[in-house]
């Protein structure tokens, strides 16, 4: 399955959670994704990590994402997504964050996704 989305996709979104344990299970798909650009239409140029439930309360999200950065260069996004409750309750609610809490910290960070993965496609 993993090989034949790659093999139909033209760009690649990897959310990674700030733990270790996240990063290295991306690791271990990225290895993979390296290892069949061949059969994908994907290069690195065309794959971004996405840093998720980040916060600044403790310091192990920073250095997973320090060390995220390290290990994939330049497909690591600069946008993280922030560690909020709109986004646990939007979901509960059923409702996009941009629904459920137009004006939250959530939204604004998918919106400050949406525009950096527009520059990165379109240029």
């Amino acid at each position: 399955m993993t090989s034949a989305g790659l093999s139909l996709s033209d760009y690649l979104l990897i959310p990674c959670a700030c733990t270790w344990l996240g990063l290295r299970s991306i690791e271990q798909m990225i290895e993979f994704i390296d290892t069949h650009t061949r059969d994908a239409r994907i290069d690195s140029e065309r794959t971004g990590i996405v840093m998720t439930f980040y916060t600044t309360r403790r310091s192990g999200p920073e250095v997973v994402r320090h060390e995220a950065k390290k290990l994939f260069h330049g497909r690591v996004l600069r946008t993280v997504i922030r560690e909020r409750t709109e986004l646990d309750y939007s979901q509960a609610d059923h409702k996009s964050v941009f629904e459920y809490a137009p004006r939250s910290d959530g939204a604004e960070n998918y919106t400050a996704l949406a525009k950096e993965l527009l520059r990165r496609l379109v240029g």
